[in-house]
């Protein structure tokens, strides 16, 4: 390639014709023109790009879906909660928060106006507690596949097309909600 300072990568999310979110990732040598360029082509086209400062495996919303649903197989795995309540537990619990605030935000506004300094005098101990239990293995073993494999069989078995439209449908009708919800210059400010 002659011209790495155009050299980037985009990487868009499954199913990408509804999900607006895009990360943009530079290369080693790639131009803050070629970046601001790709940004505005992708608002262009209706994306959320976000701008990652340097590239890692996974990008980031690989990795922070990859961190989540280890500890949601490992719940499932140890027996605490069946395949569908975790799903439930996750969809209409901690993701409806992060669709309108993300984590960092979620957590600044918990503690109301102590924002996320009072929230971690408050919560961090425990918080800390709960990271030391967290699963930290880095593959399944063939028993854990089986079982994991099973549990989500069991509970989706032979509803693979009409989970896909009924999640498409609810994952349209968010985004439709958090776009009414944002002020009229597309920002959360108003």
């Amino acid at each position: 390639m002659r011209r790495l300072d155009r050299c980037l990568v985009t990487h868009p999310l499954n199913p990408p014709e509804l999900i607006p979110l895009v990360e943009v990732v530079p290369e080693g040598r790639t131009s803050p023109a070629s970046m601001q360029r790709a940004v505005e082509y992708l608002r262009s086209l209706g994306r959320f790009p976000i701008v990652l400062k340097k590239s890692i495996p996974g990008y980031v919303v690989g990795r922070v879906s990859a961190a989540v649903w280890r500890e949601c197989i490992d719940l499932v795995v140890q027996g605490v909660i069946s395949v569908d309540d975790l799903d439930r537990a996750v969809s209409l619990g901690p993701a409806i928060g992060w669709a309108a605030a993300g984590p960092h935000l979620t957590y600044h506004l918990a503690a109301g106006e102590g924002g996320i300094r009072g929230f971690t005098q408050h919560l961090l101990a425990s918080f800390e507690s709960w990271w030391q239990q967290l699963a930290h293995w880095a593959q399944l073993d063939p028993d854990q596949q089986r079982t994991l494999i099973q549990s989500i069989e069991k509970a989706y078995k032979g509803k693979v097309e009409f989970l896909r439209e009924a999640r498409d449908r609810r994952l349209s009708a968010i985004l439709r909600a958090l776009e009414q919800a944002r002020g009229p210059s597309g920002s959360e400010s108003g």
